[in-house]
């Protein structure tokens, strides 16, 4: 099922979690005369984080198998340098250990660089997509049990063509 990338900053983010950007809509906690500094955005729930950084290599088509699930934590997600995209599904049912995200749930969001997402307990998600070359992005969950695990898309693979989209300034 072939998906079209969306823009972050206008799709209704809230079902999946908190979406933080450069905040320009109220005033700094700090001024320090060179710079502006927001320090309370978001409070990550406690405990022992396990932090990463992926190194993602562009291609202008792509498909995604599987998705992963996180039911112990919630998984911070931010850009590095250039745009990536992220596919995205709710849970249908988060009491069912079988489920299987579905591909006609898919979503895909392009992150740009100072973009920040936070998504909740059970939210399907891949790994970050580069929009228009090589790059990176960085993230957090908090170490828990859980095995990490990537599920089978039903009715997937879940295809992006990125080679032809327009890249935002």
């Amino acid at each position: 099922m072939l998906i079209v990338p969306q823009e972050l900053k206008t799709f209704p983010f809230a079902p999946y979690g908190r979406y933080l950007s450069r905040p320009l809509d109220h005033p700094p906690g700090l001024d320090t005369g060179h710079s502006l500094c927001w320090p309370a955005e978001y409070t990550f729930p406690m405990g022992e984080m396990r932090f990463g950084v992926e190194q993602a290599r562009y291609r202008p088509e792509l498909e995604i198998p599987e998705l992963e699930q996180h039911r112990q934590s919630k998984e911070l997600i931010i850009c590095g340098d250039r745009p990536v995209v992220v596919t995205l599904c709710l849970p249908r049912d988060i009491h069912d250990h079988q489920e299987r995200p579905r591909a006609e749930d898919a979503v895909a969001l392009i992150l740009r660089p100072g973009d920040v997402i936070v998504l909740d307990e059970f939210v399907w998600h891949s790994g970050g997509m580069p929009l228009e070359g090589d790059t990176f992005y960085l993230f957090a969950y908090r170490v828990r049990a859980e095995a990490l695990y990537w599920v089978p898309v039903e009715h997937g693979p879940i295809k992006l063509n990125l080679g032809g989209l327009h890249i935002e300034a």
